[in-house]
C-alpha cells in the first residue's frame, strides 16, 4: 500500500467526486420530433396499446392476439401519418402568414400598431 501525500491524497478525491457527480448528473434528455410532440398525447395512448397486445402476444402466441397486434400497429401507423399531416399543414399555415405578412410590410400596408 502506497501513502500519499495529502495534497494528491486531496487532488485524487477531487478528481474521484468530479468524476462520480458527472456520472450521476448526466441525464439523457429525449427529444422527439416536433410532429410527435404536438399530438404526443394521441401517440402516447396508442404507444402503449400496442406495446399491451405485443405483450400479451408474448405471453400466449394465439392468432387472436397476433391480429389484435397488427390491427393496432396498423392503427398506430396511421395516427402517426395523421400527427405528421397535421403539424405539415400547421408550419405550411404559419409559413403562409409569416410571408403575407412580411409581403404586407414591405409594401406599407401593415398597420404601424405591430
Amino acid at each position: 500500500m502506497t501513502t500519499l501525500s495529502p495534497s494528491e491524497a486531496l487532488t485524487k478525491f477531487e478528481s474521484f467526486i468530479v468524476n462520480c457527480s458527472k456520472e450521476v448528473a448526466e441525464i439523457e434528455i429525449k427529444t422527439h420530433p416536433n410532429w410527435f410532440t404536438h399530438s404526443e398525447r394521441s401517440m402516447m395512448h396508442h404507444i402503449k396499446l400496442q406495446n399491451y397486445a405485443y405483450k400479451q402476444y408474448l405471453i400466449s402466441n394465439t392468432e387472436e392476439n397476433y391480429s389484435k397486434l397488427k390491427s393496432l400497429h396498423s392503427a398506430l401507423q396511421r395516427i402517426k401519418m395523421q400527427a405528421k399531416r397535421k403539424w405539415q399543414n400547421f408550419l405550411a399555415d404559419h409559413c403562409q402568414r409569416e410571408q403575407r405578412m412580411t409581403l404586407k410590410l414591405h409594401d406599407g400596408t401593415l398597420s404601424s400598431r405591430l
